[in-house]
Parts: C-alpha cells; sequence; structure tokens
C-alpha cells in the first residue's frame, strides 16, 4: 500500500490546528501531499452573489493560515480544497486526519475506501514516543489483517516496529496459565498470517497475547504499556456502531487508525 496524500477539515480552533500540526506531519513522515480540505455550504453559496469569489477568498486566507502553522508552501508541498462534506468523495492512496467527533465517527464507520485517523489532541506522529510501535489488535476474523494491510506499511514507511495484539477467554478445559494456550484456532490463524504479512513487509514485529476481562480496556491498557504511536484497527463485517473500534475511538488517548474493512453484512450486529 502506497500513501499519496494526506487529508485534513481545516478548523480554526486549538483542536483543528493541532490535526492540521499532526496531518502535516504524517505528509512529511509519508513523503506525501498535505490536502487541507475547507467544508462549505454549497446550498448557501449558490444562493449568494459572487459565489466563485468568495469561495476563492476564503481559500486565500485558509492557504495563509496553513502556511503560518506548518510552514509550508502552497501549491507545491499543499493544496486547499473546497468542499461540501456531504459530496466529498476521498480517493484511494490517501489517508484522512480527523479530530475525535461524530464527523470522525461517522467517518470512520462508512469509509471503505481510506484509513481515517483520530488524532485527538496529538500535533505529532510520534510526539508521546520517538519510536513508539504500531500496535494491531487481532481477533478471530479478517478485521485484524485489513487492519494490518494498512499497519504494516504504515510502520515500514514510518520506521516503526508492529506489536500486535490479541486477547483470549480463558479455556475452561485447558490446564495452562499460558495465554497463547486458550487461543481458539481461528485466532491462531489470523496470527499465522499476520505474521507472513509483516515478513513480506519487513517490518520488526512481536506479539503480545493476554486474558484481558474487557477486550478493549486491555488493548488501550497495552498501547500504552508500550508506548504506542498509533493503533490500528478496522471493524469486522458483523460490527456495526458499539463496537470495539467505537469503543477504542471513544476511550483512547492514542491515535487511532481506522483502516477500511469489508463491507457490513445485512443485519450486522454491534
Amino acid at each position: 500500500m502506497h500513501f499519496n496524500s494526506v487529508s485534513v477539515y481545516f478548523e480554526d480552533t486549538i483542536t483543528g490546528k493541532a490535526s492540521l500540526s499532526y496531518a502535516a506531519d504524517l505528509a512529511a513522515r509519508l513523503g506525501a501531499h498535505l490536502e487541507v480540505i475547507v467544508l462549505t455550504d454549497s446550498r448557501r453559496e449558490a444562493r449568494l452573489l459572487g459565489k466563485t469569489d468568495a469561495r476563492a477568498s476564503l481559500c486565500r486566507r485558509v492557504e495563509t493560515a496553513v502556511a503560518l502553522k506548518t510552514g509550508l508552501k502552497p501549491l507545491t508541498q499543499f493544496a486547499i480544497v473546497c468542499s461540501d462534506l456531504e459530496s466529498e468523495s476521498l480517493e484511494p492512496g490517501g489517508i484522512l486526519i480527523s479530530r475525535l467527533d461524530p464527523l470522525t465517527q461517522t467517518l470512520a464507520h462508512q469509509s471503505r475506501v481510506v484509513p481515517v485517523v483520530a488524532s485527538y489532541d496529538e500535533v505529532a506522529v510520534c510526539g508521546r514516543c520517538s519510536s513508539g510501535p504500531v500496535l494491531i489488535p487481532f481477533g478471530d476474523e479478517e478485521s485484524g489483517l485489513h487492519g494490518a494491510a494498512v499497519g504494516l506499511p504504515l510502520a515500514r514507511i514510518l520506521g516503526l516496529t508492529v506489536v500486535f495484539y490479541h486477547t483470549t477467554w480463558r479455556d475452561e478445559s485447558v490446564d495452562s496459565a499460558l495465554a497463547e494456550d486458550h487461543m481458539c484456532q481461528a485466532a491462531r490463524g489470523i496470527l499465522e498470517r499476520l505474521v507472513s504479512m509483516a515478513s513480506a513487509e519487513g517490518v520488526t514485529h512481536r506479539t503480545v497475547i493476554e486474558t484481558a476481562d474487557d477486550v478493549v480496556e486491555g488493548m488501550l491498557h497495552c498501547a500504552m504499556r508500550e508506548q504506542s504511536s498509533v493503533i490500528v484497527l478496522a471493524r469486522g463485517p458483523r460490527t456495526g456502531l458499539g463496537s470495539y473500534v467505537t469503543q477504542s475511538l471513544a476511550q483512547s488517548p492514542i491515535p487511532v487508525v481506522v483502516a477500511p474493512g469489508a463491507p457490513l453484512r445485512e443485519g450486522g450486529v454491534s
């Protein structure tokens, strides 16, 4: 996977500026172009005279603000895009940065094209630790593979290691204190495929397996212990709002990347 662009919604607030800084830092690290999206109300603009001039003026103001904040040069290093949110089309090969709010959760839930990053108040990719690993949780379905399809190349380009994380329920029929001995066969199969993917990407990796009482809490505690730079998740085909991804977006103190996953199945459960 290649990351050609990093997109971020412009918002002239403290959190909005943090998202912009995070996006600019990620774009620089990936060698990608930065795209700053300015949300507009096309229906309102259609009723106003001088619509083109008004939009051009808005773009110039935002362009100046972005240049001052990031030190980047317009056109060559970043572009301003005015767009109506409802008609915004995200192209494959990009990454969308957004702070955590209803917008983020909607995009993370619906996007099947590009990874969506909830960067929270972080201003840099490795702001907590210069070499913090990428945490990729996995279970017994293919959502972990979808997460790895984004997380592994991201780690490779950023020069970071990867931690595969899994929490399993204790199998009372198994007489062992080792968590890995309690993994179901499906989860073992997913781990084998993850290891193969990591080897193909040339990414250094290791695995943490636990029997945490709560899946999301276990994952987040592991991310904090490891000083992870980012957590990469993907929704399973049978999960909607209320899933581990949604819970993670609401609880995580660490940036979360929601990778494009499989389409939701009819009648999916949360």
